[in-house]
This record gives C-alpha cells, sequence and structure tokens, in this order.
C-alpha cells in the first residue's frame, strides 16, 4: 500500500488487531510464544496489549520490535474491513486516512479477502465489497 505512515503508532495502543494462523506462526518462528503476544477475544485470536498499548511496540522508539515480521493486518492499516456493512473502509482514527486512495482499497482487496478466508469471515472466492463509488 502506498499510504503515508507519520510513525506516531497510535494504530499500537489499544489494539485490537485480529491475528491469523499464519501471523502466529510467522512471529512464533521469531522466538516468542504465542502465549505472551495473543490474547482470545470476541472470537477470534488478537494481538495482546501490555500497559493500553501491543506487545511488540518499542515505547521509546513508538516502532515495532517485529516490524519486518508483523501481522498481515498491520501491514494493510489503515485499511480494515468493516464486519456490518461487508465492505473495505479506511480507519479514520488514523491520522494520515486521507492519504489512503482507491487504487490503495482496490490492491488490498484480495489480500484482505486472503485474510477474511482464513478466519473463516468469507467463503473461498468470496470477496469483500468495495466502497460505493470505488472501481471493481
Amino acid at each position: 500500500m502506498y499510504m503515508i505512515c507519520i510513525c506516531c503508532a497510535k494504530c499500537c495502543f489499544d489494539t485490537e488487531m485480529i491475528l491469523t494462523r499464519s501471523d502466529i506462526l510467522r512471529i512464533a518462528k521469531l522466538g516468542y510464544s504465542p502465549d505472551d503476544f495473543t490474547v482470545k477475544s470476541g472470537g477470534f485470536i488478537r494481538l495482546k496489549n501490555v500497559n493500553g498499548a501491543c506487545f511488540f511496540l518499542d515505547r521509546e522508539t513508538l516502532r515495532c520490535k517485529i516490524y519486518n515480521s508483523r501481522p498481515i493486518g498491520c501491514r494493510l492499516y489503515p485499511i480494515i474491513y468493516d464486519v456490518e456493512r461487508n465492505v473495505i473502509t479506511v480507519d479514520k482514527e488514523c491520522p494520515m486516512h486521507w492519504t489512503v486512495g482507491e487504487n490503495d482499497l482496490i490492491r488490498a482487496r484480495p489480500v484482505l479477502a486472503r485474510i477474511l478466508w482464513e478466519l473463516g469471515i468469507l467463503r473461498p472466492g468470496e470477496l469483500p465489497k468495495l466502497p460505493k463509488g470505488s472501481n471493481s
């Protein structure tokens, strides 16, 4: 994705990021125990918060300790999936949400679909909807 990130780490505080099985396996290969960085909530396995921030956030630098192996949802953020509307959207909580364009949403669609298939939210072959007015 081509959005501009100002590295404010706002997305790392009080995170509710859902983890896929492949996220957990990739991070565990780095030597982290899933018991340390995951929590089950709302029927999903999510990143654990420690004192209000993601387990992997370095509070001094406001950088991710596992940036190159971070969860796929973190890589896509601020592009998110709105479950109630079954649509790809942009999280307006991100200060740079306005830098995400329609083409970014279109490029993210198959990646997001794979995540949703892995989580059992969508059936294989099913694609999440794009916002009204988007092409494709």
